[in-house]
């Protein structure tokens, strides 16, 4: 990444040493890549030195599994007979084939969820409500009097005990005053009197992973009423993230039916919402994966990306293979995708293509997609990530079965052949 007019476009995305991937602009020296070694094993190479070049002579690459912009003297390996060839990235051609991984490996880190137990809600139910217009009377209070005592507005404590929606942040603390000054017993909690209606995990876990994936594909949040709701036309699909969230959250769930499509809903979910956002899962169009994703383990992270490919791919089929393809608007999330799947032996392509809409202001917009689609990477998929939708399951093994040939070229060497590449590179 150093070298005068030997560089790459500043967004171009590198994979760190850690399991961590980096724009190249955003890397400092003393950070570690990932490097191959003479021994053709993967290592980390410390960064030691950065220039930056500004030109106007650059070159788009295109290949199958990805989109580079370099400068003209930048150079690549290709192949050439039975060798590879370094070559100036203003002399590569269109046919010309270039060396990729086909797999990474990556030690799970230890990432601590944020604490979001400060934002817990308390729910008041009919008989929380009843029990404390009982205690008022009893004590002889107005609500003017008894806001005074808890620091709320007479309106406040009014909606509190006569609002049967009522909702409020930061709860856990005024149901905690109300309990002790009119001397209710804590333990009514577990007789419904004042309810957590949501409960967060406190480490990383498989199932929060598989959750997390699938809400950032196809979640979406209430800021007025904090419901959170999945969208997919398929039941079966919704129906099992229902059973794994009520486990997870011990939350309040309902799916309910719109046309075509159905929606899975959870109610009073403010401490879940809060613990997204702090994780940087939010469902805008320039979102991106949140740092917990590069250093899950293995699992996890086939769970975090089983979830979202459940809500945002698609799996085609034909009579001789077939593919799964994600689209989306955001480019660095593709890149970043196909990065993270390689730590399957999963290959994929990126490409891209222009939609309209008419029914919006945004008009012409482009959309991103990744695309696994030779007979291996679809295997690895099916065997190491896998889907819960049921129709997807059904699809892929069905394109598994009919594949006879794939549509991404590539070619596997032996450590002999790769070797002479390193000794060019001395």
């Amino acid at each position: 990444i150093t070298g005068e007019e030997k560089c790459c476009f500043e967004d171009t995305l590198v994979q760190m040493g850690n399991g961590d991937i980096k724009k190249i602009k955003e890397i400092e020296i003393g950070d570690e890549l990932t490097s191959f070694n003479t021994n053709l094993e993967f290592e980390n190479a410390r960064v030691i030195n950065k220039n930056k070049t500004i030109t106007n002579n650059y070159i788009k690459i295109k290949t199958r599994t990805s989109n580079l912009i370099v400068t003209a003297q930048h150079k690549f390996f290709i192949l050439q007979g039975k060798d590879f060839v370094p070559i100036e990235a203003k002399y590569l051609k269109k046919g010309d084939f270039i060396p990729i991984p086909l797999k990474l490996n990556f030690p799970a880190l230890e990432y601590p969820l944020p604490d979001v137990e400060e934002n817990e809600i308390v729910i008041i139910t009919d008989k929380g409500r009843q029990l404390i217009k009982e205690k008022v009377k009893e004590f002889g209070l107005t609500y003017y009097e008894l806001g005074r005592k808890l620091g709320k507005y007479p309106s406040f404590i009014n909606n509190m005990v006569n609002n049967k929606k009522f909702i409020s942040h930061k709860s856990k603390k005024l149901t905690k005053s109300l309990l002790s000054m009119f001397k209710i017993d804590e333990r009514l909690h577990d007789q419904d009197y004042f309810k957590i209606p949501i409960t967060i995990p406190k480490s990383v876990t498989v199932p929060l992973c598989e959750f997390l994936g699938v809400y950032w594909g196809d979640g979406n949040y209430d800021n007025t009423n904090y419901i959170m709701h999945i969208s997919d036309k398929d039941v079966g699909n919704l129906n099992y993230y229902n059973d794994l969230i009520k486990t997870l959250f011990n939350a309040n769930t309902e799916i309910k039916q719109y046309g075509n499509k159905y929606k899975l809903y959870l109610k009073q979910t403010f401490p879940l919402f809060n613990l997204m956002k702090k994780l940087g899962l939010t469902t805008s169009n320039t979102r991106k994966l949140p740092k917990l994703v590069y250093y899950l383990s293995n699992d996890e992270l086939s769970a975090f990306i089983r979830g979202y490919f459940d809500a945002e791919s698609c799996v085609r089929t034909s009579n001789t293979g077939g593919s799964i393809t994600l689209e989306t608007s955001c480019e660095e999330v593709t890149h970043q995708l196909r990065l993270l799947l390689l730590r399957f032996g999963v290959l994929c392509k990126i490409g891209q293509r222009k939609r309209f809409e008419k029914r919006t202001t945004r008009g012409e917009y482009i959309i991103y997609s990744l695309t696994i689609n030779d007979r291996k990477s679809l295997l690895n998929y099916k065997e190491k990530i896998g889907y819960n939708h049921p129709q997807k399951i059904e699809k892929l093994e069905f394109a598994i079965s009919k594949f006879k040939k794939g549509h991404l070229k590539y070619y596997r060497y032996p450590s002999t052949v790769i070797k002479k590449v390193m000794k060019l590179l001395k």
